[in-house]
């Protein structure tokens, strides 16, 4: 009788294990399953937060005009993320931009709760701000004659309607236009030197800039390092800013392909002085010479002088000679060879691309091309996500 009683008890015993076992084996589910949808939600959510980030630099852009700034928003994040829905807020008349956005993520285990489908959401705010000082670098030689020259002035005047005008006095703006010399620096070969009345310094004087911009024209020999050199005056002289936390920035426009020519007549500064002049005068795409390398290693080493000041330096090349290629800076070939490898070297030596890419070069045979290079630099330079 007793060893029947220990069966059964022996036997309710293993039953009630059993149970347990497939309740645990239940609850293991459920909690696998809530940390599946709960991975899906926060996918969700970190993917409609990049949407949101750059849905509100997109449209920050076009600020003061919201209407536009609306419609480039909603615009980018339906193209992005077609399941998500947003909102466009102007902040308080400021040039900051919020975009709220949201969607609906379907679960997979949350539904046998009763929760098919659950919203998330992100939001961004996007703005002009912090403390900026710009120099533009722009040639007028002459082999921006025609086109290329009237597109350049659009380009340079969009990038100058990006960053001004700032009420707040944080963000200024120089020209530094480069030929062969400048009349400041008594050049007597006036079609080969800029005029003193297309040099801008520093000022947040919007009609001041365009004013200069426009007056531009298309004459004369190239040294680039000339205006790079004023530009460096510029960015560290008379009305540039002094708080530590002001960014730097150079925006140069250039073939570069250096032919000094004239040094007799031009004066140029020891910082940019070819010691000689080339003899293919107004000739391009030619093997580097003694004074054309002598500029082209000044070049250099003024840019690895200002960007070891903290100033990052963005080329856009146009009609460099040869045929455009993905090969990085390479220090040891400036100065070196033939046009068609030097002058495309040599520009993204002088850019502030970060080790291993050319992210601070942009290239193009099209003038035309020029104001949307010009919107992309000026969307890097002159917003930044506030929250």
């Amino acid at each position: 009788m007793g060893s029947r009683r220990q069966l059964r008890h022996g036997a309710g015993e293993r039953g009630a294990v059993t149970v347990m076992m497939a309740l645990s084996c239940i609850a293991l589910m459920g909690i696998a399953g809530l940390a599946v949808d709960i991975g899906l939600l926060f996918k969700a959510r970190a993917d409609l937060t990049r949407t949101a980030d750059a849905a509100a630099l997109a449209g920050v852009m076009s600020l003061p005009n919201f209407a536009t700034a609306n419609a480039d928003a909603l615009a980018f994040v339906a193209a992005n993320d077609p399941t998500a829905t947003a909102t466009v807020q102007q902040i308080g008349g400021e040039p900051k931009l919020r975009v709220t956005a949201v969607k609906s993520v379907d679960t997979v285990f949350m539904r046998l709760l009763g929760f098919s489908r659950v919203n998330v959401n992100a939001s961004a705010v996007a703005g002009f701000s912090g403390i900026l000082d710009l120099a533009i670098v722009l040639d007028e030689t002459g082999s921006m004659d025609g086109q290329p020259i009237n597109d350049a002035k659009s380009a340079a005047r969009q990038l100058v309607g990006m960053v001004l005008p700032d009420s707040s006095g944080n963000t200024s703006v120089s020209l530094a236009p480069f030929k062969s010399g400048y009349t400041s620096q008594g050049c007597r070969d006036y079609n080969s030197c800029v005029p003193t009345n297309h040099v801008v310094g520093m000022t947040n004087n919007v009609t001041t800039l365009n004013n200069a911009i426009n007056r531009l024209d298309a004459e004369g020999t190239t040294n680039v390092c000339n205006g790079l050199y004023v530009a460096s005056q510029q960015i560290t002289g008379a009305g540039s800013h002094s708080d530590p936390r002001t960014r730097k920035v150079v925006v140069i426009l250039s073939d570069g392909d250096n032919n000094p020519q004239r040094r007799s007549d031009q004066r140029w500064p020891s910082a940019c002085d070819a010691m000689g002049n080339n003899n293919n005068s107004g000739a391009s795409c030619y093997s580097t010479e003694g004074p054309e390398a002598n500029v082209d290693r000044k070049l250099y080493a003024l840019a690895q002088s200002l960007k070891s000041q903290g100033v990052e330096i963005y080329v856009v090349g146009l009609s460099v000679c040869g045929t455009a290629s993905s090969a990085l800076c390479d220090v040891d070939d400036i100065g070196i060879g033939h046009d068609t490898v030097a002058d495309r070297n040599l520009l993204k030596c002088v850019a502030s691309s970060s080790p291993g890419t050319n992210d601070h070069y942009f290239e193009t045979r099209n003038s035309s091309d020029l104001t949307s290079i010009f919107r992309a630099i000026g969307a890097t330079i002159a917003t930044r996500l506030i929250e």
